[in-house]
């Protein structure tokens, strides 16, 4: 059976979650015009789950069967929230030092509890079919360049 690669995919998440700051940053400073950052939460992974997908399509040749779709996608997501946190922590740290870890404990404590994990909980299911969506249509337009290139010997 064919799986998709959950490596490839957490390479590239990680990859796009930790190049946003500072793509952000640059457009910034250089285009004085602000990037939002809560969408990349739910971007990352779709656009990971996308080159995952299309590398499926290219060396298989078909669709991916939909129990590997849901089998990937869980796991994917799994990856995903961790690499939120690892690289959350990662970038508050680099950007306030040990002010992050106050802010942190002061965000805990704070009202609206419950609003951040009806959020949180958004944000899952967000990225749970980004997810699936992306590896899907990764694998459908790898599958339909594939069938636009000329034949070989032709």
């Amino acid at each position: 059976m064919n799986k998709l690669s959950l490596l490839r995919y957490s390479v590239w998440l990680f990859a796009f979650r930790m190049a946003y700051p500072i793509v952000a940053i640059l457009v910034a400073m250089f285009l004085n015009f602000e990037l939002g950052s809560s969408g990349i939460s739910v971007i990352a992974p779709m656009f990971a789950a996308m080159i995952a997908g299309q590398r499926y399509g290219n060396q298989h040749g078909e669709l991916i069967p939909p129990h590997e779709v849901n089998r990937f996608s869980r796991a994917a997501l799994l990856v995903a929230i961790l690499a939120e946190i690892v690289t959350s922590f990662a970038w508050g740290y680099i950007f306030m030092g040990n002010q992050f870890f106050e802010f942190i404990t002061a965000a805990a404590s704070a009202d609206g509890k419950i609003l951040m994990l009806a959020v949180f909980l958004i944000m899952i299911a967000m990225g749970y079919f980004a997810i699936r969506w992306g590896v899907t249509i990764g694998a459908k337009s790898a599958l339909k360049a594939k069938l636009k290139q000329p034949a070989k010997g032709q």
